[in-house]
């Protein structure tokens, strides 16, 4: 049998293998997903997310700091407040004694190269506003209604069962950037597997982070930002 060509000899170097590549992971890339709780003196870490922990105001210096001078330029925050008295119409989201938006204050005045997103806090049934897993359509036109809207950014979650959904939006919305959420059920899942012998952490956590490029996101937001600003530096 006349073989025509022998494809492990175009990526059986490792800058060969680079070269196939559309894309490649950059520190930039990564939006470090962290807890704010109203305690200002808090860290308490989170038992089903490992190496993660819940944050209060007066230690983000020391938290974050290490990471700015690793290459950190984004984080998003997540309001864990013990005494907001939540309501259905999140008044507490807008609080400017909030957990939240204390720590965008103070991460503006620490930090003027790190930039900060709030999320509000969340409770309730999530089904009542996240699309269903099945609804590949509905999903495809909720990225149209959100670029007509006029969305700076689209942005997909969870992302590894979603990879087909980040393509979409990256062919629907090729003029914006498009951000996808390795969200904590993911980073868990990832941790134990690595945990119990299954794979290399390091290895499984940049295999999944590069599928995520591979399907068209230029914004990660993952739990692995620490380790990622030290393994893009080997």
């Amino acid at each position: 049998m006349q073989v025509s060509s022998i494809l492990q000899g175009g990526y059986a170097h490792p800058l060969s293998r680079k070269w196939q590549s559309r894309r490649s992971l950059e520190k930039s890339m990564f939006m470090y997903p962290i807890f704010i709780t109203d305690d200002p003196t808090a860290k308490v870490d989170i038992p089903t997310l490992p190496g993660q922990s819940r944050w209060g105001v007066d230690r983000l210096e020391e938290f974050l700091g290490p990471l700015v001078k690793k290459g950190l330029s984004s984080v998003i925050l997540f309001g864990v407040p013990l005494n907001a008295q939540k309501d259905e119409k999140g008044t507490p989201a807008d609080d400017s004694n909030g957990p939240v938006i204390q720590a965008i204050k103070r991460i503006r005045e620490t930090f003027p190269s790190l930039d900060a997103a709030g999320s509000a806090p969340s409770f309730g049934d999530r089904k009542c506003y996240q699309l269903p897993p099945q609804a590949k359509g509905l999903a495809r036109r909720a990225i149209i209604r959100d670029v007509n809207e006029g969305a700076d950014i689209i942005m997909v979650k969870p992302a590894l069962p979603y990879l087909d959904v980040i393509a979409d939006a990256a062919e629907l919305a090729a003029d914006h950037p498009i951000a996808c959420y390795q969200v904590s059920g993911e980073y868990a899942m990832v941790v134990a597997g690595a945990n119990a012998g299954v794979y290399d952490l390091k290895s499984m956590a940049f295999e999944t982070t590069e599928s995520m490029v591979r399907a068209g996101a230029t914004i990660i937001l993952s739990y692995f930002t620490p380790q990622f600003l030290d393994w893009l530096d080997v």
